[in-house]
């Protein structure tokens, strides 16, 4: 028998759904833009790391429900959350002081893996 497997393609206008485990790219291009923020929903122990090139210092904030964290560096990045359970949101900044246009790569995972 033919199988045919229907794809629907969905567009949505949200800035950045939820974005889960994984690794995602995001783009920091001062002064326009200094900050970019990542959703994800976070379950238990949770590690957030970010690397990108070059020695321009970045600073990220992880909130989530049940608390958050504050981390930063100049070219990598991590903040371990004992409980990140809910929606969560990370948030890579540029400071003032800095101008450079970068793309940096978030991982989120299981921390204690």
């Amino acid at each position: 028998a033919a199988q045919t497997v229907a794809t629907t393609t969905t567009t949505t206008a949200a800035p950045s759904p939820p974005a889960g485990a994984g690794s995602h790219q995001g783009v920091i291009e001062p002064p326009a833009q200094r900050s970019s923020s990542v959703g994800f929903t976070g379950a238990g122990a949770t590690q957030v790391s970010v690397v990108w090139s070059g020695p321009t210092y970045l600073t990220m904030q992880v909130s989530c429900p049940s608390g958050g964290q504050n981390v930063g560096g100049s070219s990598a990045m991590e903040a371990s959350l004992p409980d990140a359970s809910g929606s969560c949101l990370a948030t890579v900044s540029e400071p003032d002081s800095e101008s450079t246009a970068l793309t940096y790569t978030i991982t989120i995972g299981p921390s204690g893996g």
